[in-house]
């Protein structure tokens, strides 16, 4: 039978195929307990329990468990008779596990044990003439051990040590490259064993018979406290959390190294959000997860147990399946087949349609034809590998364009304009947009046939607000949401984009409370960066001295971290390290300074950032690798102090009247040089600037010229050089 008349033959009895679940649930554990150890032999699995007692969370174990996956059962055998340990560490080989290491009742740990599941019998071999240490890699491949990293007395390692088991000698060898850590995965491929995450992003490979480190593919980044194991050729990492505690990306969740190409790839996810501290082992050719804590759970015990046919991998369901260039009657469908695919086979339909459409060997993108418009379809995938057939892949829907949907609006500007775009929808004639300042009550509305405009005669940093909705002859729809865009013009703060910085996780160290001088914010935790800006931004004058407190919290029992501080003093958009106004080094609970505006600043709005963090090396834009912590910003105004406005008057210059409600004159007959005349508000945005002559006449300006809002302004007169000769605080009243 050739293998599309196969596929033809796949296809036709596709509607009784029912897809295996990639992951199937298993009766529950009848214990639990975090960082266990266990291995599979001759059909049977052993587990040697880890942390977490039934009645002391932080207690010993020493419990030996076997497992018959027949009768999805457990069965106690003899205890370890080695000391009771938490976060150990085993590996099996040729029918034997080797274990040890860990946190005992006494301290750390350096033993070494071999266990025959043949006899349940357990040898003690020599011990490891190292520090004890919890949680290290630990290989058992080609006849050697080899050991490294963990947590020592007092600090994560990067140590290497390889066990020959034919000597029964230990011996060290160079470091493992890319710094202390613990909880790392590692497995062993042929003559090479592979180290790498552990809070670290880094990932290496041990040659055995050269003794020397080289670096590898560092996609699975500094993951820690999963499972790992090698099998058929190839290396898996399995769960865990991310470098700081946090939550993996469902396609980090289960993935496999393939040594000859320095390749990963991501495999079906397990069921649920990443699990800490889990443990896993491997019967024949099936995969069983159990133990640890799911992410975000509250450290809830899970004793669920799930099982993965790892023969699933050879012929795995397509992915990443997309729908493009979707019309009102065309779509474009494409997915990412298995490596192993010999011949696709896509399904077809409208939703709600009891039938599928069957295209066997389908092009690379196909195209679908004479679609409704405005529809939803959905459609999925198989794959044919050699003899196997894969999983149906996830369903994908889509829609058909025709719809009478209300348009994306997309903003842009500058001082005085801005710029209004958005989507053109196919079943619309024309657009009907509507816009004010956010403080006002009444609505400008426009009606376009095209798909953009510019407004202008827009007042400078001014939030507007603005909606839109289509007028179509096949339905009538209502506006949509207003969105906001803020006129530039407002100073650096908001006018320019910074470095974008942010961690993680911020559960065990973020920014609970920060005082600028009379301002106050109880902030907590943000989830690793807040956006502090306008409205609250505290005035700070150039010159003068301000008081500045961080105080810093965790959801731990006490609050430990680094934390530093930028103003953007020339409002450039970056911080520089001369506009660094805090850096302290891990302090307890928080810190408060006085801190001086140096004379030179620049007025008007600018960011003031703050950052705390567990490491020492940090900038205002971040640190080589974020770790546990926050990042929050604010606006701050930095103002000329009244005694700096009274130094500039050394001209005769009259600004009246002040207050002043229709109109500001200004007077510079007495002026026998050419110059500019500049007015901000109190923000410290240029609203108007205007160029004058050597003893010109008076320079009127109407309010409205100046801003839509009243309050008190800057009125700077300067020379043709840029020196300020003259400066008044001037108020417009209503």
């Amino acid at each position: 039978m050739t293998k599309q008349l196969l596929a033809l033959c796949i296809a036709l009895t596709i509607f009784v195929h029912l897809s295996a679940q990639d992951w199937q649930q298993l009766n529950d554990t009848p214990f639990f307990k975090h960082h266990s150890n266990g291995f599979g032999f001759e059909g049977k699995a052993y587990v040697i329990e880890g942390t977490a007692g039934e009645s002391d969370e932080n207690g010993v174990s020493n419990e030996v468990w076997e497992y018959t996956p027949e009768t999805d059962t457990w069965q106690r055998l003899n205890d370890f008779p080695g000391p009771g340990r938490a976060i150990a560490i085993g590996d099996d080989l040729d029918g034997k596990y080797y274990y040890g290491f860990g946190r005992g009742e006494n301290g750390l740990l350096s033993d070494l044990w071999e266990y025959d599941p043949t006899t349940d019998m357990f040898t003690e071999l020599p011990s490891c003439p190292c520090v004890g240490r919890s949680h290290p890699a630990l290989v058992a491949h080609n006849n050697k051990i080899f050991m490294g990293s963990g947590t020592g007395q007092d600090n994560d390692l990067s140590d290497w040590w390889v066990y020959d088991m034919e000597t029964m000698e230990w011996s060290q060898k160079e470091d493992i490259p890319g710094n202390n850590r613990h909880h790392p995965f590692q497995f062993g491929i042929d003559d090479a064993i592979y180290v790498g995450g552990g809070h670290i992003s880094n990932w290496s490979r041990w040659d055995i018979e050269s003794e020397t480190w080289s670096q590898i593919d560092n996609l699975p980044g500094g993951r820690v406290a999963g499972s790992q194991f090698s099998h058929k050729g190839k290396g898996y990492v399995l769960s865990g959390d991310s470098a700081s505690h946090g939550a993996l990306e469902t396609d980090e969740l289960f993935m496999e190294y393939n040594s000859q190409a320095d390749l990963w790839t991501s495999l079906p996810p397990h069921p649920g959000t990443n699990r800490w501290a889990c443990s896993s082992f491997i019967i024949d050719d099936a995969l069983y997860l159990f133990g640890g804590y799911p992410y975000a759970d509250d450290f809830v015990r899970d004793s669920s147990m799930w099982k993965f046919d790892m023969d699933v991998l050879a012929c795995l369901a397509p992915s990443n399946l997309n729908a493009v260039s979707v019309t009102d009657t065309e779509a474009g469908l494409f997915w990412f087949s298995s490596n192993n695919s010999e011949v696709d086979t896509l399904l077809w339909r409208q939703v709600g349609d009891p039938n599928w459409t069957i295209v066997v060997g389908p092009e690379a993108v196909h195209t679908l034809s004479n679609l409704e418009a405005c529809q939803d379809y959905e459609f999925r995938v198989l794959s044919q590998c050699a003899d196997l057939v894969s999983n149906y892949s996830e369903i994908l829907q889509f829609s058909t364009d025709g719809c009478c949907t209300t348009p994306e609006l997309v903003l842009s500007g500058d001082e005085e304009s801005i710029n209004v775009e958005w989507n053109g929808i196919l079943a619309a004639s024309e657009y009907q947009m509507r816009w004010k300042a956010t403080d006002d009550t009444e609505w400008n509305t426009i009606t376009e046939t095209s798909t953009g405009l510019i407004l202008s005669n827009v007042f400078s940093c001014t939030e507007y607000e603005f909606q839109i909705k289509p007028i179509c002859a096949i339905a009538e729809v209502d506006y949509s949401s207003s969105i906001y865009y803020l006129t530039k013009g407002c100073g650096a703060c908001l006018d320019i984009e910074y470095c974008t910085v942010g961690f993680d996780d911020s559960e065990y160290l973020f920014i609970d409370r920060v005082v600028i001088d009379d301002y106050e914010n109880d902030t907590g935790d943000d989830g690793g960066y807040a956006n502090y800006g306008m409205p609250d931004a505290q005035s700070l004058q150039i010159g003068e001295s301000f008081s500045l407190s961080v105080e810093i919290g965790s959801s731990d029992l006490f609050a430990f971290g680094s934390i530093g501080a930028w103003i953007d003093f020339n409002g450039d958009g970056e911080f520089s390290d001369s506009e660094q106004i805090m850096h302290e080094d891990f302090v307890e609970d928080g810190i408060s300074q006085s801190i001086e505006i140096p004379s030179d600043a620049q007025l008007g709005l600018t960011k003031l950032r703050i950052l705390t963090t567990w490491e020492e090396e940090f900038d205002g834009c971040g640190i080589s690798d974020w770790s546990n912590g926050e990042v929050e910003d604010y606006c701050v105004v930095l103002e000329n102090s009244s005694n700096a406005i009274d130094a500039w008057n050394d001209e005769e210059v009259t600004i009246y009247p002040n207050p002043f409600s229709a109109e500001l004159s200004i007077d510079l007959t007495t002026l026998n040089q050419s110059g500019s005349v500049k007015i901000y508000n109190s923000i410290g945005s240029l609203v108007f600037t205007k160029q004058y002559e050597a003893n010109q006449e008076v320079i009127n300006i109407p309010g409205e010229k100046l801003s839509n809002s009243f309050g008190v302004y800057y009125c700077l007169i300067l020379d043709s050089a840029g020196k300020v000769l003259y400066a008044e605080k001037v108020t417009h009243s209503k």
